[in-house]
């Protein structure tokens, strides 16, 4: 053979294929063919702007080369990203995923093309996949473990492959991947958030149940604080540019409703607890340093048409330049900016925010945009607000936004946020405690005319928050009886057994819930799987089980659930599955890195054997005895 044509080398290798490809034929053979040439142009302009190389592309599938696996990962998360947005527009059956498989590996190159093991377990892998998911090999993993969440797979014996190969799923949404390249996994100031969580935290999930989250320090003084969620799952904060809106006339009049707009929409966007805005003016500096963080653009332009108005909105993904959304507004001049504003508020919010993210609640009122996007802006800071270092201040920010809604509009689930927030804000333990939680009171008995089941659950959610879990589980029962449609009576009743230690009840009641509403918030999860492992100082039951219900907490976007993570190393060791179980672990370092055996607890109610059994299979799947120190905590010896 010419060695000049022939040589072996080590290359990151991306294998790509169609889910359901023949389906798709069967169904529209035409739209198939014309979207899959059009996706793989878009793929194989992403191998090239990563600097791969599209090596063969016969009929769906795809494969590439990179020098770099960094390059490859890189480029699978950006290539699926943009293959969300685009299939967000078409229809459910018309979708087109794609399975992506990487490894890397030894190859042997003979004029452009390549060959060998390398190739093949890419190729195997890449089956491995969800659809629209990215599997990796150990050796790529290796490679690139501590730049983003994964999910050990286990080995798998792989056709014609000789030894077992270690596959990873790489945890990944469309509107939440993080590059490798020069980038941390999570801001400091997240890390330091997270430090400054409670040694007994309250939470509130959106079933109306409080808890503690898992840690215990009594050398370090700490403000209790109400958190949305439980365990760590971080909200994730989404960069947009917002360019001025072209004067596209030399109007002068049309130039200032051009400068309004522009900032009413800048002021309307930095309302929302996931957006971070970013003006021309400070897009343009921050553009002189690495690493800006800015993935979309809002452009857009005014002009008049026929006597009036004629408003022009853009929203572009910043790097490819990929056209997600466009719209034109008519209005007279002098009408005021703030409709257009809530309507491009609209558009964003369910095209980069909301996208697959079910809503727990719907307003009553639908027919104004304002209110109805009120409402939505409330639902976010209620699920996401008290994860930021501000969390007072937005909780007391959501309270606003809830009195505003209720003078409209009398909503119940708008009265149940409320009960929620004020009971949040009344675990900071100040001058305003006991009132906040007479405000809750006080919101249950409001809404008690317009809907029960709301009142029961702002009830139910005081009972916990005072530790009198059998009268709460009384107002959860009530609840499910007024109304059994709904998922969070059954949530709320099961949490307060799984805090009863009453874990067959629990499990009865959440999977009840789960049967309303399969997709629940991630917490749900979590806590079934506990209750499902009846937890003692000897072990745990029904592993599988519990380890599938895990899994679910840790779909993304919230693969940074601390608990789930911590479940699995528990459960993971204790199966002596020492690779899963150290996997876990150093999940659960890189998500709270002060965490250690000196501070972890079961929950307030577990016995000191418990606890004892626990630290043991921690520090046996690798969790230090003594955490890193971190701002915000005083040590008071």
């Amino acid at each position: 053979m010419n060695q000049e044509r022939t040589k072996r080398k080590l290359s990151g290798i991306l294998s790509a294929d169609v889910v359901g490809y023949s389906r798709l034929i069967a169904e529209d053979e035409e739209f198939t063919i014309q979207c899959l040439e059009e996706n793989k142009k878009l793929i194989g302009g992403l191998v090239q702007e990563y600097d791969g190389r599209v090596v063969d592309a016969p009929g769906d599938n795809i494969l590439a080369e990179f020098g770099s696996v960094i390059n490859a990962v890189d480029c699978a998360v950006d290539i699926q990203n943009k293959l969300q947005i685009k299939n967000s527009r078409l229809s459910e059956k018309s979708r087109m995923d794609f399975r992506i498989g990487i490894n890397l590996g030894d190859v042997v190159d003979e004029d452009g093309r390549i060959y060998g093991d390398g190739v093949n377990i890419a190729a195997r892998i890449e089956g491995l996949a969800e659809p629209g998911g990215i599997c990796i090999s150990g050796s790529a993993y290796d490679q690139v473990k501590t730049k983003l969440s994964y999910e050990y797979l286990g080995k798998h014996n792989l056709k014609n492959i000789s030894d077992p190969v270690r596959v990873y799923r790489l945890l990944t949404g469309a509107e939440n991947a993080v590059k490798l390249t020069g980038k941390k996994r999570l801001p400091g100031s997240i890390h330091r958030r997270i430090a400054m969580a409670a040694i007994i935290v309250l939470f509130l999930s959106a079933a109306g149940s409080i808890t503690w989250i898992f840690f215990n320090h009594r050398s370090w003084e700490m403000e209790l604080t109400s958190l949305d969620r439980m365990a760590f799952t971080l909200p994730n904060i989404i960069s947009i540019t917002v360019l001025p809106f072209d004067n596209l006339s030399d109007d002068k009049k049309l130039g200032n409703f051009s400068k309004s707009l522009t900032d009413e929409i800048i002021m309307g966007l930095s309302k929302h607890p996931d957006l971070r805005v970013i003006t021309r003016e400070s897009a343009s500096e921050s553009e002189k340093t690495e690493n800006t963080g800015i993935r979309y653009t809002l452009e857009g332009a005014v002009k008049w048409d026929n006597n009036r108005v004629r408003i022009t909105a853009r929203l572009v993904e910043a790097a490819q330049g990929y056209n997600i959304w466009t719209e034109a507004y008519d209005r007279e001049i002098n009408d005021s900016p703030i409709d257009i504003m809530w309507r491009i508020f609209r558009e964003i919010r369910t095209r980069l925010i909301d996208m697959n993210q079910p809503q727990d609640f719907l307003p009553v009122k639908r027919d104004n945009i304002e209110y109805t996007e009120t409402f939505y802006l409330l639902y976010r800071y209620y699920k996401t607000g008290p994860f930021d270092h501000r969390r007072m201040e937005r909780l007391k920010a959501a309270l606003e936004l809830a009195d505003k809604l209720i003078s409209i509009e009398p909503d119940p689930w708008v009265y149940y946020m409320k009960g929620s927030i004020l009971i949040a804000l009344s675990s900071y333990k100040d001058s305003e405690s006991e009132k906040y939680l007479q405000d809750a009171q006080d919101a249950a008995s409001e809404v008690e005319n317009i809907d029960k089941g709301a009142s029961l659950g702002i009830k139910g959610q005081i009972k916990i928050s005072q530790n009198d879990l059998e009268a709460a589980l009384g107002f959860y029962k009530e609840w499910i009886a007024v109304s059994p449609g709904s998922k969070n009576a059954y949530f709320g009743a099961a949490f307060t057994l799984f805090r009863q230690k009453k874990y067959d009840e629990a499990v009865e009641k959440y999977e009840a819930g789960l049967k309303i509403d399969p997709r629940p918030e991630s917490q749900h999860f979590v806590y079934l799987a506990i209750a499902c492992s009846h937890p003692t100082e000897k072990g745990f039951s029904n592993l599988e089980k519990a380890k599938g219900y895990l899994r679910n907490a840790l779909a993304p976007p919230n693969q940074n659930n601390f608990l789930a993570h911590l479940y699995l190393a528990l459960i993971y060791t204790y199966e002596n599955q020492m690779e899963q179980a150290r996997f876990h672990a150093e999940e659960i370092r890189r998500i709270a890195p002060f965490f250690s055996l000196r501070t972890y607890s079961p929950g307030p109610q577990e016995d000191e054997a418990i606890t004892r059994f626990h630290k043991d299979l921690l520090k046996k799947a690798g969790i230090p005895e003594e955490g890193r120190s971190f701002m915000g905590f005083r040590n008071n010896k």
